[in-house]
């Protein structure tokens, strides 16, 4: 979101306590991205833990300790047009899927969203980029504005994949002011929200050790 860490706390506190009562806000000291196991043990279906993270003085980011990866695209997208400020959402996995030796990995995605602060022809999106792996094959879209900074020459190439790339979402989000896989941008300020709700019955609880052998993710292996 493009607000300062405070401001960014304050909207979503003031959210969460009004979707679940009570809420506990702690401000955590460690660095970036040592920070992040505060979020552990990660949860299948509700998240509790949330934290938000400093991008310098204009911008912070949010994490949350969904099982399969952050979703954050309901809060960011909800808070930009409540708080009225400009948010980014990005999505990269890369594509370890093999369908031929056994369905086994994880399917490929590269996804850039920009949200504003009115309403638009769907919700507040402005603008939607994305490719990703269905199962079958590969699939791109581009919808809303397109923006300055886009490279729409190469959404023509021939390969689908090649059609918006992790190096072209790194790129995006630096023309916004978002160093988005430096982790020296990140921090040294932090807020992690707490929210009391119900692990739901049966929900997997696990470390970010054990998801990532269950996922067969390697670390710093990336799209």
């Amino acid at each position: 979101m493009e607000l300062p860490l405070d401001d960014a706390a304050d909207a979503l506190v003031t959210w969460r306590k009004r979707l679940h009562g009570e809420v506990t806000v702690s401000r955590p000291r460690g660095g970036f991205p040592e920070v992040l196991s505060l979020l552990e043990p990660l949860k299948g279906g509700s998240r509790p833990r949330e934290l938000l993270v400093a991008v310098g003085s204009h911008w912070t980011a949010y994490f949350d300790g969904g099982l399969n990866g952050g979703d954050p695209i309901s809060a960011i997208g909800h808070l930009s047009r409540t708080v009225k400020c400009q948010g980014v959402a990005v999505r990269t996995n890369p594509h370890t899927y093999d369908r031929v030796k056994r369905p086994s990995g994880r399917m490929g995605s590269v996804q850039f969203q920009l949200f504003g602060p009115l309403d638009t022809d769907f919700l507040n999106y402005v603008r939607g980029v994305s490719v990703t792996f269905t199962g079958s094959r590969w699939e791109f879209h581009a919808n809303g504005t397109e923006q300055v900074f886009e490279e729409p020459e190469v959404y023509e190439t021939r390969r689908v994949r090649d059609h918006f790339t992790t190096d072209m979402l790194e790129r995006y989000c630096q023309a916004l002011g978002i160093d988005v896989f430096s982790p020296g941008a990140y921090g040294p300020g932090a807020v992690l929200l707490t929210s009391h709700v119900r692990t739901a019955p049966g929900g997997y609880v696990m470390t970010l050790a054990e998801v990532q052998e269950y996922l067969g993710i390697v670390s710093g292996f990336g799209a």
